[in-house]
């Protein structure tokens, strides 16, 4: 190895997991006013409990900040590093160099230095740090997720309504007997 591989080997997950460990979700509902988000909801500093503390336009730009830390993480190297300085020998490219960048910004989303290691879930920031990689790929991804979170919605849906309609039939047997349905009728 020579200097430039020694170097990069330094600040390439070093860059990407200190820009990783930025805490935008916790930064922005401070500055709104709204104190501590990992008191608040789920507790998570992510994009989704940002919009249940803040808002919507909080929660947007916690993604979008969240997504940008990693896609920048990413890009870093990308237009910074050599292709002659590789970590395999198969693949003498900077997507090395890349992929290591985007696990660092993730780790450091995840274990944020500044937060006593406990961050987020890293769902932006894989998403940003991905996007720099492979578009095509995130893009897959979260078709795939999209499909998956409406058949998880229909069944939540078909969970929750059963419930309320029992709720419903009982709340109606007390004011009325004759509503009773007839598989509780004696």
């Amino acid at each position: 190895m020579n200097h430039d591989d020694l170097l990069a080997l330094a600040w390439v997950p070093l860059t990407a997991y200190l820009l990783g460990s930025i805490p935008f979700g916790l930064l922005i509902t401070k500055l709104r006013g709204r104190g501590d988000i990992r008191a608040v909801g789920s507790g998570n500093i992510g994009a989704a409990n940002v919009t249940r503390a803040v808002g919507l336009g909080g929660g947007a730009m916690t993604l979008l900040l969240d997504a940008g830390k990693g896609y920048l993480a990413v890009w870093l190297p990308a237009h910074f590093i050599r292709d002659s300085i590789s970590l395999s020998p198969f693949n003498p490219s900077r997507i090395d160099w890349m992929m290591v960048a985007a696990l660092a910004a993730i780790a450091g989303h995840l274990f944020p230095v500044w937060l006593k290691f406990r961050g987020g879930k890293g769902v932006a920031t894989a998403a940003g740090g991905f996007l720099m990689i492979s578009v095509p790929a995130v893009l897959a991804a979260l078709d795939g997720r999209g499909c998956i979170s409406a058949i998880l919605d229909v069944s939540r849906i078909c969970a929750a309504s059963r419930p309320s309609a029992c709720s419903f039939h009982r709340r109606r047997a007390c004011l009325h007997p004759d509503y009773l349905p007839s598989s509780l009728q004696h």
